[in-house]
């Protein structure tokens, strides 16, 4: 029996449009036909013995691992007994929500779940996740439309992270985008990375990545990072009016003279000049 209540369809024509991510439960009593869908799915063993049989193998569901099936993807489920259940999770194209965070991290939904299938063990906090889903039982299907999505969502992004690290290294080889270099940078401000260490964040090489920060921000690694810091010194000073010496240890400096050189030569006067500016202010 597959309970699919709460889940948002479109009717379009004789066929049935998913329109958002979900998760159901799924119980599987001893066989299920040979069916495609038009959207992606990842089933996760949660009871007794299920093999799902594409064209190209069989694979045993287990409450450690799961298949991602790609859209369009022929599949039947056999069920060992009639106590056999899975956790699906199933994923349209059009989720606005899903394409949206997509879209923020610099990502192809369309590529992402439609590539090949992909058989692996699931992490420890997926495994707490569908604990949490399978102790609620076919009562989950009845849960909030959102809490469904969202849930979705945080286990496939999960399941396929290392597909989406290497669909971002791929897109940063072509790019480098100042929100991404800004992120990097923001998150070690007390230990800015070398250029060697952004490099290798970036997955290119030294000179690969000069070039591309020429072209792309107008200037080499190591002045952007100057650049990225000093517009912390300035909000650090005007802003939160930290001292000087608070300001030279959030920044990385090993002193407060050499905070107060780097200071001069960007902005042309000394930190000193802008924190009293900025108390006046």
């Amino acid at each position: 029996m597959c309970l699919l209540a709460n889940v948002t369809f479109k009717y379009c024509g004789a066929g049935i449009v998913l329109m958002k991510s979900t998760i159901r439960i799924n119980d599987i009593s001893v066989s299920h036909g040979e069916h495609t869908h038009d959207f992606a799915q990842i089933l996760f063993g949660e009871r007794g013995n299920v093999i799902c049989e594409l064209e190209h193998g069989a694979f045993k569901l287990k409450q450690s691992n799961a298949l991602f099936l790609p859209s369009d993807c022929q599949h039947l489920y056999t069920g060992k007994d009639t106590e056999s259940r899975l956790i699906v999770v199933d994923i349209p194209l059009n989720d606005p929500t899903l394409n949206s965070i997509c879209l923020s991290a610099g990502l192809d939904l369309k590529q992402l779940i439609n590539e090949q299938a992909l058989f692996n063990n699931i992490s420890d906090f997926s495994r707490g996740v569908l604990t949490s889903v399978a102790q609620q039982g076919s009562n989950w299907n009845y849960h909030h439309e959102f809490v469904k999505q969202q849930t979705a969502i945080l286990l496939l992004t999960d399941f396929l992270k290392n597909q989406i690290d290497e669909s971002i290294l791929r897109e940063n080889c072509r790019l480098i985008k100042k929100e991404q270099i800004d992120q990097i940078i923001d998150r070690r401000l007390t230990a800015p990375p070398t250029g060697e260490e952004l490099a290798k964040i970036l997955n290119m090489s030294v000179s690969t990545m000069i070039a591309k920060f020429n072209q792309n921000l107008g200037m080499p690694p190591n002045k952007y990072i100057m650049k990225r810091r000093m517009e912390w010194a300035k909000y650090y000073i005007e802003i939160c009016h930290f001292s000087l010496s608070r300001v030279t240890y959030e920044l990385g400096f090993s002193n407060q003279p050499s905070f107060t050189r780097a200071f001069n030569r960007y902005y042309g006067f000394s930190p000193k000049q802008m924190k009293k500016t900025s108390i006046v202010n």
